[in-house]
């Protein structure tokens, strides 16, 4: 057998039984059509349209592709007819404590004077959106706040009082700020979306964008708030209400459900093999 971790199947192997583990979402995402044309946006125009259809091609090869959101899955049936051989692995996470809460976990109406956003600057993560909302806010007379990014500054964004870059941090540290903050997520193409659980764990106020991935995780979290991600005036009217105190917070108890394992997706791979005739299909 062949697992492919990088979304794609490996060619000239058509008698091989083939897994692919598909953690890219550019080609499938309707938010955003990037272009060729915008020299920032060209890289992901590539995989979204060329290097997708080499994906989309290597889906209906496999036997077994797996996706880490049922959204994600959605999307692809969309596309392609293999909805019996797409499995959902939700993805894991390890915290590094126990005792994680929201220094804030009170019920009632909240007041928080911090918001983190522990990303990368990737151009679909859309630090942007939060800039220009934070530029809202001071126009407004709200300067006691501060916004943290998890990354240096080098001059790709203008430096605001407000705004701290941090550099890289560890996760510990992440963890540690996310407590004392309200998480902030306007980017709109995620396959999962990792802080949108872990800031779950911790029982945080979610600000976040509205798309397909963060429903999927925050529907039923009552302290989570989405918004169009390109609309700054609606981030910053939410950002508002948490430094006006017209916010709520509902504490909430943390339970993370993992309906599939590695080793049954191994186990269902193994039985295909055993019990069908995998690679007559390509030949």
């Amino acid at each position: 057998m062949i697992i492919s971790l990088q979304n794609i199947t490996v060619s000239m192997c058509k008698k091989i039984p083939q897994l692919i583990y598909m953690h890219m979402p550019l080609p499938f995402q309707k938010v955003k059509r990037f272009s060729f044309f915008n020299k920032k946006e060209r890289i992901l125009f590539l995989y979204q349209t060329i290097i997708g259809k080499i994906i989309v091609r290597s889906i209906k090869k496999a036997d077994i592709t797996i996706v880490q959101g049922e959204w994600l899955k959605k999307a692809i049936c969309e596309k392609v007819n293999a909805g019996d051989k797409i499995k959902v692995f939700p993805t894991e996470i390890n915290l590094p404590r126990n005792n994680l809460c929201a220094k804030y976990a009170t019920d009632g109406n909240v007041v928080c004077k911090q918001f983190i956003y522990p990303v990368a600057p990737s151009a679909f993560k859309n630090h942007e959106c939060i800039i220009e909302a934070v530029k809202i806010l001071i126009s407004k007379g709200f300067t006691d706040f501060k916004v943290l990014f998890t990354f240096e500054n080098h001059g790709q964004f203008e430096d605001i009082d407000q705004i701290h870059y941090l550099g890289r941090i560890s996760r510990e540290d992440v963890f540690t700020k996310m407590e004392e903050s309200v998480l902030l997520f306007t980017s709109f193409i995620e396959t999962f979306g990792m802080p949108l659980l872990e800031a779950r764990a911790c029982g945080c106020i979610e600000i976040v964008s509205d798309c397909p991935f963060s429903h999927e995780i925050l529907d039923d979290y009552g302290n989570a708030y989405f918004f169009n991600p390109f609309d700054c005036k609606e981030l910053a009217t939410l950002l508002e209400c948490i430094l006006t105190n017209s916010m709520s917070y509902k504490r909430t108890k943390f339970e993370f459900s993992q309906d599939y394992s590695w080793g049954s997706i191994m186990q269902e791979f193994e039985r295909m093999i055993d019990h069908s005739t995998i690679g007559e299909k390509n030949e």
